[in-house]
């Protein structure tokens, strides 16, 4: 589901709003999922934990050992690409940024120049005799 919606969103078929909606969905089910791996997990570490003489240092070792490749593997795949895809936005969004302002610049400018040629005091206008 979350590869079929990720191609959709990718597609140029659809717009800004349709792709906001599925990121979203996308998200979810990315949360949901996570809820689910959490509960097994613990669900496990308790199992196993409790079959030892000192459960709760037995559910802190596997929970760190669990945890240790997932951490690694969010910092050698997940953040570059995270902060990758965040420098891109940032570039993206000042590059819009610039555009915006030099639009209202040129726009400013066009109107200053019309309030000028209507009070005659524009180029090209003639003072009286």
């Amino acid at each position: 589901l979350v590869f079929g919606l990720d191609a959709v969103a990718d597609s140029d078929r659809t717009g800004n709003v349709a792709d906001g909606i599925i990121t979203r969905i996308i998200l979810s089910q990315g949360l949901l999922i996570g809820y689910t791996w959490e509960g097994a997990f613990s669900s496990a570490v308790e199992s196993i934990a409790q079959r030892t003489s000192r459960p709760y240092l037995a559910a802190l070792g596997i929970s760190l050992l669990v945890s240790w490749p997932v951490i690694r593997a969010n910092r050698l795949y997940i953040l570059p690409v995270v902060n990758k895809k965040r420098r891109q936005k940032m570039q993206k969004d000042q590059e819009q940024a610039q555009k915006e302002h030099a639009k209202k610049e040129k726009h400013t400018h066009h109107l200053h120049n019309s309030d000028h040629r209507e009070s005659g005091h524009g180029h090209g206008a003639v003072n009286g005799p």
